[in-house]
């Protein structure tokens, strides 16, 4: 799927999406959690051992490959599908590391297997592929509905309905499951002095975009991150740099390394301030 030969991907592409995914539509979401395991190498979560036995297919080294590939699997998820891989990332991979009873050793580099792991799950976070997972609006669907038709205020009243039903649902679901985790996570990298904390309070701010005025509320555990990042979306608002995300931790990209012809790595955050594709 990451083949720097373009005819070779074209053909294992044709494979998976018009062969294989046709048969089990399901097997890229049940499966995700492990493929990142494996393209990285690491094997720190019992119940995803990808890893063990595939290190011929590791591409910890080359985090523009991986892009390729977590980008064509997410192309063929239905939304119900990513949110179902938001929630493992989520509840699983990040929550493994802020565990109260056996909890996974924070990685101390990018470099390392884990590092790499817990990059790729926290940029996943807040790309836009995922972005369904932290929105009401769906890439502006219901907007283009409302305009491309007739009884318009009727349509409008009807998407704003249902907005604000999802928002509800949107606001419970972080607020009971993803929040708590990464608030967490933010503390003990804070302890650790830990290199991934800025790409953290990225994620955070680029999934809570969409629900800044719910921020105390939101993170009422922590009024202070609240501020900082109400803050930092004002800024942005204003047109100022951001300097929360400059110095935030890349995945090394080795100049040898064979890559997909267009394909860009991992946006690990040097200096973006709004989501991004995969590879972008």
């Amino acid at each position: 799927l990451s083949d720097p030969s373009e005819s070779v991907r074209g053909f294992v592409e044709c494979v998976f999406a018009r062969i294989l995914h046709q048969r089990n539509a399901t097997m890229f979401a049940q499966n995700f959690l492990d493929v990142v395991c494996a393209l990285n190498g690491w094997m720190g979560l019992a119940s995803f051992r990808g890893a063990e036995g595939n290190e011929d297919f590791s591409l910890v080294g080359s985090p523009t490959r991986r892009a390729v590939i977590y980008r064509f699997m997410l192309s063929l998820m239905t939304s119900d599908q990513k949110f179902n891989v938001c929630a493992q990332i989520v509840t699983t991979l990040l929550a493994s590391f802020v565990d109260a009873e056996e909890a996974t050793p924070l990685p101390k580099s990018a470099a390392e297997p884990a590092g790499q792991t817990l990059s790729d799950g926290l940029t996943l976070l807040c790309c836009k592929e995922m972005r369904i997972c932290f929105t009401t609006q769906r890439a502006g669907q219901d907007d283009e509905d409302v305009e491309g038709g007739g009884g318009g205020d009727e349509k409008k009243g009807a998407a704003d309905a249902a907005r604000g039903v999802l928002s509800s649902i949107l606001k419970r679901n972080m607020c009971e499951n993803i929040i708590p985790v990464l608030v967490q996570l933010k503390s003990l990298m804070e302890t650790r002095h830990s290199p991934f904390l800025k790409t953290l309070r990225h994620c955070l701010r680029e999934i809570l975009r969409d629900f800044k005025d719910d921020l105390p509320a939101m993170l009422a555990g922590d009024p202070q991150l609240a501020s900082e990042i109400a803050y930092d979306l004002q800024k942005e608002s204003a047109g100022e740099p951001d300097r929360g995300a400059s110095g935030a931790a890349a995945l090394p990209v080795a100049a040898s390394q064979d890559v997909a012809p267009g394909a860009r790595p991992l946006p690990h955050l040097g200096g973006a301030s709004r989501r991004m594709s995969l590879g972008t």
